[in-house]
């Protein structure tokens, strides 16, 4: 009998462990600037005749405004939510106002341009004088307006004024007594008061004086 036994055993073990560990401490003073961006402020429509620059924002913001000349105002926002910049004087129409509002903690907000709208009417218009027979009236008024002349008959009749203020129009022909009124109106819709003229009797008379010594006589010439 011929008997063999044997055991081969064999173990490993390979274990590896490691910790990194930071910390830190970043402490500072001052105004957090977060990414988020103010709200537009709220602003009410501004004229040509308005004194001031108004509007509504978040209480505590800051309002900058931007006026046409590149001059720039700032305001606080009140507890109520109102804001107001006083003008030195009327914006003309056409130009343009660019408002902002800053909000604690957070960048300007984008800017909101305001259209200076233009509210305020236009001088009468001028009338040249009229006689019996005319056909047509003329006159100046604001250029870039459209001037309207109603006809004794009720009709109105209108054209455009010129770049140099002329205007003229085709009328019915004139008689004694009667009487046109004439307006103008700007491209924003705003009319003039109106001129009213009555065709006279008779043209205009010219007198030219003539003087001579201890008596004084006069000469008359265009009647009528």
């Amino acid at each position: 009998t011929n008997t063999g036994s044997g055991t081969n055993t064999g173990t490993g073990t390979n274990t590896g462990s490691g910790t990194n560990t930071g910390s830190g401490t970043n402490t500072g003073t001052g105004t957090l600037i977060t990414s988020e961006h103010s709200h537009k402020p709220g602003v009410a429509p501004v004229s040509n005749k308005d004194t001031v620059v108004s509007g509504t924002g978040v209480p505590g913001a800051t309002v900058t405004v931007t006026l046409p000349n590149g001059t720039i105002k700032q305001t606080p926002v009140g507890t109520d939510g109102k804001w107001e910049i006083p003008l030195d004087k009327p914006l003309k129409a056409g130009d343009m106002v660019s408002v902002t509002q800053a909000e604690k903690g957070k960048k300007t907000s984008d800017p909101l341009v305001v259209l200076v709208t233009d509210v305020l009417s236009p001088k009468a218009p001028v009338v040249n004088p009229v006689k019996p027979g005319d056909t047509s009236v003329s006159g100046k008024a604001e250029p870039g307006s459209t001037v309207t002349v109603t006809q004794p008959n009720g009709k109105d009749i209108k054209t455009p004024v010129d770049k140099d203020g002329n205007w003229k129009v085709p009328v019915t022909p004139l008689k004694p007594g009667d009487k046109l009124v004439v307006t103008t109106t700007d491209p924003s819709g705003n009319t003039s008061k109106p001129t009213v003229v009555v065709v006279p009797d008779r043209a205009p008379s010219t007198t030219t004086p003539i003087f001579r010594k201890n008596s004084i006589s006069w000469a008359c010439s265009g009647i009528a």
